[in-house]
């Protein structure tokens, strides 16, 4: 009976953030309202209010799961990046492919309001930095992955790559948000180059 309920609820889950999403992509954070997620996702308020107590929670929660189910196919993952041909920036593009399509079908307005709303928390916070690190810890695993293959130089180390690469996501994301003329697909251009010029090195060869 608890495997049912628990079945029931992650679907109730998933039904109000695909709703949730689409009215953030179509009306925009902040003119849509609780009433609208409820009604989309085909709930009465009282219930969508009885999971999130705010569009703010809806919406880090959005984030933590998506962050939280690639992260869960670190395994399966790790065993493609062995067996790959790929180089080394592909791969790193590929990976960061799917966290970058998510984060750019959401407005601007929303993304900052995220921002906003993790900042003013400390539990928001601790939670925000303790996915980073998760994160950083995948991608530690995969730079020591390249370093066996030989792809990258042994004397690298990967704590100081990751930070490197981990900022260049960041800061990457923190202008896509503060740029208001640049169309998404320009920022992600931009920080393929950046990536390239992080595996190429400065020196001139």
């Amino acid at each position: 009976m608890e495997g049912v309920l628990k079945r029931k609820k992650l679907a109730r889950q998933e039904r109000i953030f695909h709703a949730a999403l689409r009215l953030f992509k179509s009306k925009g954070f902040s003119r849509t309202s609780m009433k609208d997620i409820a009604s989309a996702a085909d709930l009465a308020v009282g219930t969508l209010y009885n999971y999130y107590p705010s569009k703010n929670a809806l919406l880090i929660e959005m984030n933590w799961q998506q962050t939280d189910a690639l992260i869960a196919e670190a395994d399966r993952y790790l065993d493609g990046v062995r067996t790959s041909r790929k180089s080394p920036p592909r791969i790193i593009k590929d990976l960061l492919r799917g966290i970058i399509a998510y984060v750019l079908e959401m407005e601007r307005e929303s993304l900052r309001e995220l921002f906003s709303a993790v900042f003013q928390s400390r539990r928001l916070m601790k939670e925000g930095i303790d996915m980073d690190i998760k994160a950083m810890e995948f991608l530690q695993k995969v730079l020591r992955i390249f370093q066996d293959k030989g792809q990258i130089d042994p004397a690298v180390d990967v704590r100081d790559a990751c930070v490197v690469l981990y900022g260049l996501i960041v800061m990457n994301l923190i202008s896509y948000l503060y740029m208001e003329g640049e169309r998404p697909e320009e920022r992600v251009r931009s920080l393929h180059r950046q990536i390239d010029l992080v595996f190429r090195g400065f020196v001139k060869k």
